[in-house]
């Protein structure tokens, strides 16, 4: 939820380091080999989101 992304913002170095601690922690949990390639592409639509914005 929002206070677990806030914890993995805090801890991140940058927004890149953010999104790989994202994907990480998506790849720890049980149901990742469910769940993983939708998790991974919404974090691979914020990536494009973040990439637009800082151009």
């Amino acid at each position: 939820g929002a206070g677990r992304a806030m914890e993995l913002l805090n801890g991140s170095i940058d927004w890149r380091d953010y999104l790989l601690l994202r994907l990480y922690t998506y790849s720890q949990f049980k149901q990742a080999p469910l769940y993983f390639r939708g998790w991974a592409n919404r974090t691979l639509d914020l990536y494009k989101q973040i990439k637009e914005v800082k151009k």
